[in-house]
């Protein structure tokens, strides 16, 4: 029986990073003092496309100041990752800090392809998470700011986003809005978080966390196109 070959990690990355590079920054809706870009982010870091040999990078332990990770062999991250590769849909983009040679910031575009809109596609910004050692050097504003041109660049309509409510400030600084007027209204006249809707589907509970959908339309669709309900969400 012939030994079965190992893939061992490498810096192969999950998308051309030439398309990171390309991104009119002047297109770019919030500020940052001092100035950033994706192509200068800080002293002694880059912004690039996560490749396997971030695993050995701690990108995981970013990952988990975000949320519950699991226990994840080299073996599994490595076919995700491949398959997240194949695909063309997924733009997981980090922030290294090339004196430590550590992950420090995370975030990730994910591109959904709909029959609606004369078969156009939609955006959706996840996992968006800084080291706590880098928090307040604008990580969080940079990643964010770019995945939103990135979806521009890639011809989606809308992109969307979900957060806790606590966070909805930081993001409307981007453009994004609340997904339906129903709940801005709510959130504007009470301090309470809001109750999640069977019929507008604007937010929802994740164990006992509620989150808001904020949607930022890239693209103005003809009245005809425009939604009236969750359904086109």
């Amino acid at each position: 029986m012939m030994p079965v070959a190992t893939v061992l990690p490498d810096d192969t990355p999950m998308f051309d990073p030439r398309i990171l590079q390309e991104l009119d920054w002047s297109e770019n809706t919030t500020t940052f003092s001092p100035a950033i870009s994706p192509l200068d982010p800080g002293d002694g870091l880059v912004l690039r496309p996560l490749c396997t040999a971030d695993l050995n990078r701690g990108f995981f332990k970013v990952l988990g100041q975000l949320t519950e990770t699991g226990v994840v062999s080299p073996e599994q991250f490595i076919k995700t990752f491949e398959h997240m590769k194949r695909s063309g849909d997924y733009y997981v983009t980090v922030v290294e800090d090339t004196n430590l040679g550590q992950i420090v910031a995370t975030a990730t575009l994910v591109i959904e392809h709909k029959f609606t809109h004369s078969c156009a596609k939609r955006g959706r910004i996840e996992d968006v998470v800084v080291s706590g050692e880098c928090r307040g050097k604008q990580l969080g504003k940079l990643l964010t700011s770019t995945l939103t041109l990135l979806s521009k660049r890639l011809n989606c309509y809308k992109i969307t986003l979900e957060c806790l409510p606590k966070n909805v400030d930081f993001y409307k600084k981007f453009g994004y809005l609340f997904s339906s007027p129903f709940l801005a209204g709510i959130l504007t006249t009470t301090s309470a978080c809001p109750q999640p809707s069977p019929i507008l589907c604007c937010c929802h509970l994740h164990g006992a966390k509620i989150f808001i959908l904020l949607v930022h339309p890239l693209q103005t669709p003809c009245r005809s196109q425009e939604a009236t309900s969750d359904q086109d969400i």
